[in-house]
């Protein structure tokens, strides 16, 4: 198995991480400096949910959690891989869904969503055929490009900004605080991911994990404030604030950053979607390991179908998907690994007649 690097894969969850900032769609009563309270708030509860995740990676040599799950029965093996891989299909859904919905939103009179579904997928099914290694190594690329690009844009921004909006004049805080923080934490699927790809990581997994919550600390805060006292109440009245901030940024050479953003934005759904479908393979390959080593080529296809069909029956702004994803989320990257240490642990002490 072809290891990466800690680099490479803090690079993979920040593509994961700026596909998920970039389309943010605000509120009517977000509050900016609540809603910055609250995705802090949710990287403390992400800093501790990830312990089981950094013991397990140490008490099995790295080998993961499926893999270890299935050292202690195939059934548990089985119903570990079926989780994720269940969740991962979802992951694949809403990526390809919220891309081709974009796409409408932005271009809806010049392209077709059946189009750009199989597009898309075309291309996240090559970049994962290349493997884990080729895309951790475009991964560092993108994201480097992606940081660097929002630099740009943030800094070639010409207009007044009012650091007023900042404040707490809001009715039911604790409420919207709440709300913030369950919200944030649906936006984490990146940490399953990361759960799935730790056998792929060649060492020091809490360094890793943390160096990624502090740079989402300190990328998050810059871009909810930026859209706040730039923006304003405007940020409010727009689909997507990000992709309207760029478009009002410029500098002496480039006029307009949009179409910079959507290359962005484009890129890290990319690296998204393949890392995904890896993490898919793996799960079919050890819920069915006699199984064609290609039958994960056709989540794309299964995901990518259904997204595009309740986007062409406007439906698919009428569901919120993520609504629960955090108790998912904090089962498969907590409860999980959890169970299987404690599993494994008695499993060792059987072993030993009881004795440590």
């Amino acid at each position: 198995m072809k290891k990466i690097t800690s680099v490479q894969m803090v690079s993979i969850l920040i593509c994961c991480l700026f596909y998920t900032l970039m389309k943010y769609v605000p509120s009517d009563d977000d509050n900016a400096l609540l809603l910055l309270c609250s995705r802090l708030l949710t990287l403390g509860i992400q800093c501790i949910i990830v312990i089981p995740l950094i013991k397990l990676y140490g008490k099995t040599d790295g080998t993961g959690v499926i893999q270890a799950a299935f050292a202690k029965s195939r059934t548990a093996g089985s119903a570990a891989s079926a989780g994720y891989l269940l969740f991962c299909l979802f992951i694949l859904f809403v990526t390809v869904g919220d891309f081709a919905f974009f796409l409408q939103y932005t271009f809806s009179s010049a392209y077709s969503e059946w189009a750009v579904a199989i597009v898309f997928s075309l291309a996240a099914v090559y970049v994962a055929s290349m493997g884990i290694s080729s895309g951790a190594r475009t991964a560092v690329v993108v994201a480097f490009i992606t940081i660097l690009g929002i630099v740009l844009v943030l800094i070639g921004f010409r207009g007044n900004i009012d650091f007023r909006v900042l404040n707490l004049a809001v009715e039911n805080k604790e409420s919207l605080l709440a709300r913030g923080i369950s919200q944030s934490l649906s936006f984490s699927d990146e940490l399953v991911l990361f759960a799935l790809l730790l056998p792929y990581l060649k060492s020091k997994p809490g360094k890793t994990v943390y160096s990624y919550i502090g740079a989402k600390a300190v990328l998050s805060a810059a871009i909810i404030i930026s859209i706040a006292v730039i923006l304003g109440d405007f940020a409010i009245d727009s689909k997507l604030p990000f992709f309207a901030l760029s478009a009002y940024s410029k500098n002496g050479i480039i006029e307009r950053f949009d179409a910079f953003f959507l290359m962005f934005w484009v890129m890290c759904a990319l690296i998204k979607a393949a890392v995904t479908l890896m993490c898919i393979s793996d799960c079919l390959g050890f819920l069915f390991p006699r199984a064609p080593k290609k039958l994960w080529m056709l989540s794309p296809v299964l995901c990518s179908g259904t997204a595009v069909i309740l986007i062409a029956l406007d439906k698919w702004s009428s569901y919120d998907f993520n609504a629960f994803s955090s108790i998912f989320i904090i089962i498969l990257v907590t409860a999980v690994p959890l169970l299987v240490i404690v599993l494994n642990k008695r499993r060792g002490r059987s072993k030993s007649g009881g004795a440590e």
